[in-house]
């Protein structure tokens, strides 16, 4: 299924190769599906860990989470990528949870009708910023 899919790619490596009508390779995509060593640095002090409302979990235990699907075009760039641990990775993608990243760069939640009828938007966890 479409969903299976997107579980697994969410967790593979995708590589694009572009063929020609005789299927001999003309061009290969990168592999840039998932987070640099510096980007996760960027993020743990963004996020401070899961950046899901309530939890506690330390940077190093979470995930880079793409906001927009890589599978969908998405980037893996700080504005698309967002700390959640694996209970909360899980639970955006098989949930109706939704997430952005706002104007002052911190993660904002929208719950699924089912848990707020009016999806009232929650702030993402992050630490304090440096004055």
């Amino acid at each position: 299924s479409i969903d299976t899919a997107r579980m697994l790619a969410c967790d593979c490596t995708v590589t694009r190769i572009l063929l020609d009508e005789n299927g001999v390779p003309l061009d290969c995509g990168k592999e840039a599906r998932t987070a640099t060593v510096p980007q996760r640095r960027a993020l743990a002090v963004r996020d401070g860990g899961c950046a899901f409302p309530g939890c506690g979990t330390p940077s190093g235990w979470c995930d880079a989470h793409h906001i927009v699907h890589w599978g969908d075009g998405g980037p893996t760039d700080l504005d698309n990528l967002i700390l959640l641990c694996g209970h909360h990775h899980r639970t955006m993608h098989h949930t109706e949870w939704r997430v952005e990243i706002g104007p002052d760069r911190k993660s904002v939640f929208y719950p699924p009708m089912s848990v707020d009828p009016y999806q009232r938007p929650i702030g993402g966890n992050s630490p304090p910023t440096a004055a």
